[in-house]
Order: C-alpha cells, then structure tokens, then sequence
C-alpha cells in the first residue's frame, strides 16, 4: 500500500524505495513473490522496519507497506488518507492465506487428533462468517488490542468474506498439486530453498476425503430419480465454449458437463436459446438441473423465465452420493 498522491502504483515503481515489511518474510511471501518476479529485489528495496508503519506512512517517512486488504486501506480511510493498492494477483501471485500447522509427529501419532482441530476450525470460520456483528462485538469486549472501531472490524469481517468465497472453494481445502505448484514457483523465485523439486507430505489428510453435501433423504431420494438433465443453450452458437456441431448435437460445454455427469444420466438439450436474451426464451422452461454455483437472472427486458437462472457451473451434484464434480471456472452471462 503506497499513499495516493505519492504516484506508486506498480511493484516497479516500488525500486529504491523504503517499505515496511512484516517481522516474519512468511507472512508476507505473497508481497515478496509480486516483487521478486516483478525483478524489484534484484534492482534493489530498502527495507525498513515495521513499528508505527502506519503513522511512517501518512508523513512520508517511508514509501510502501505491506498489508492486509480487509485491514488497513479501511483504517486509512477512516484516517482520510486515500491509498494506492498493488495487489499481487494482479501480477500472477495468488498464494494461500492463513494456513493451521502441526508438526509431523503429531500428525501421525494422533491423526484423529489433528483432524478434529481442523474440523474445530474451519466450523468456528464458517460462524464467524455466519455472525459477523456477533463476532465483531466479541472482539471489542475481550480481543481489540489494536483499538480498532466497530465499522473497522465490520469492514474487515465483510472484506474477509469475500477473499474467502467459500462458496467457490470449501473452507478449509488444499490442493496438493496446487501446493507443488506454489512451491515451485517460489523455488524458482529464490524465496525457498529445499531438497527434491516437490514439497513431501506438506497436507495433511487422516484418510481420502472427498467433497460431499449434507443432504436429507428426500433431496437424496429426489437426486437418484433424476434420468435425464435437460439444458438450454444458444442457438447461435459460443465456440468454443458452447456451440452446436454439424450434427445438431451440443459440443463445448455440455459435451464436458456429459462427461462429469455420474453414471445412468443422460444430458439432453432443449434447443432453445438461452444465453442472448432472445425471444425464443418463452419455449424455455426451468428444467432439473442442479448446480451448487450463484445463481442469478439473465440482462433480459422479457420477464418469460420466471425463476433464477443458472450460471455457468463450477459444480455439479452426482445423483448417488451427492459428490461435488468440479471443473475449471467459465465465463458467467
């Protein structure tokens, strides 16, 4: 974060500068990775310690500060300062947050043990997330030691939300291969160092856990009686997202989503148009399709739908077991 009037706006611009970095480089290797791919550190950074940074940066004391978004671009404002934000995913960092540890002997002496406090922490995230104003007033009791005020933490609260979108991922889900990745990558950017070219049993996992939904029976019941999934798509074609082939049958999209599908359904298309808005939306009719992403309603003036409509999908639920079916996000209408 860079003052607004100070013209900062890049990791570039950042060279020779004097920024405040956090005490510990891993709480703030995502900022240190946007730098050093950006070259910043090999042209060369004037780290400067981390007390009253706030203060240091407001009278230009120094130039830049690592931070977190839900913090201190709200505890700035409130001050009336306005703020330059350099994100690293803007410049292809986009590493996991706040990770829980345990040691390696205690992850196999007392497996149950540790999956527990995972599954202690992530349903104590889920009620915060839940009960924002509740938590933010406990905090204010019994935990404010930075003095923040309520609508800071509400900010907070709220921003924190929107990082987490666990609806998209589960709370508490992480990708071994999405972790060699990282790791490689910070490897490749001297921020690491290790033997082998992948990390070895850095997740932990009690046994194979696979991603299922709480359901009752009569929703199971309902998924199981399910045969046929019929869709809608555009008549005038998406390629290569979702068009039809010379054959008349759907190619893109729903040819992928076919493949996902569990065993005994069939995937059939209505033929009418359903992603331009076009009046041929009044032969559409909602069909069983289930979808476990947002849903929202299509830029249409014709009204015709009458219920949500549904997005491109990241999820799918299987008729059987309810087993969430991911594949790569699409482009939203």
């Amino acid at each position: 974060m860079t003052m607004g009037n100070s013209g900062l706006v890049a990791p570039a611009d950042l060279v020779g500068r004097r920024v405040a970095f956090y005490d510990n480089d891993s709480d703030g290797i995502d900022v240190l990775a946007m730098l050093a791919s950006q070259k910043v550190l090999d042209q060369g950074l004037v780290r400067v310690p981390w007390a009253e940074r706030m203060e240091r940066l407001a009278s230009g004391q120094i130039d830049g500060v690592a931070i977190y978004l839900t913090n201190e671009p709200f505890v700035m404002a409130e001050r009336g300062h306005k703020v330059n934000l350099i994100t690293p995913r803007h410049f292809g960092i986009d590493l996991y947050g706040d990770m829980l540890f345990t040691s390696q002997v205690e992850a196999l002496a007392n497996p149950q043990r540790v999956e527990a406090m995972r599954r202690a922490v992530v349903r104590g995230w889920h009620y915060a997330l839940d009960h924002k104003e509740e938590i933010v007033d406990l905090i204010l009791q019994k935990y404010n030691t930075q003095n923040k005020s309520r609508d800071a933490l509400l900010n907070e609260a709220r921003a924190l939300e929107v990082l987490i979108d666990r609806y998209t991922t589960p709370l508490g889900e992480i990708n071994p291969q999405r972790v060699n990745f990282l790791y490689a990558r910070l490897r490749d950017l001297k921020l690491v160092h290790g033997a082998g070219s992948q990390p070895l049993a850095l997740v932990f996992q009690s046994q194979p856990r696979t991603a299922t939904l709480d359901l009752t029976a009569q929703e199971l019941q309902f998924l199981a009686d399910i045969k046929t999934v019929r869709y809608a798509i555009d008549e005038a074609g998406w390629p290569p997202f979702e068009f039809l082939g010379s054959d008349g049958r759907a190619r893109g999209l729903p040819l992928i989503t076919s493949l996902l599908l569990p065993s005994g359904w069939v995937l059939r298309s209505s033929g009418s148009a359903l992603l331009t808005g076009r009046p041929p939306l009044t032969r559409c009719r909602p069909a069983p399709l289930i979808c476990c992403r947002q849903r929202q309603k299509p830029p249409i003036a014709n009204d015709t739908w009458g219920l949500p409509t549904i997005m491109s999908p990241r999820r799918w639920l299987s008729c059987r077991a309810a087993t969430l079916i991911s594949f790569p996000a699409l482009p939203s209408w």
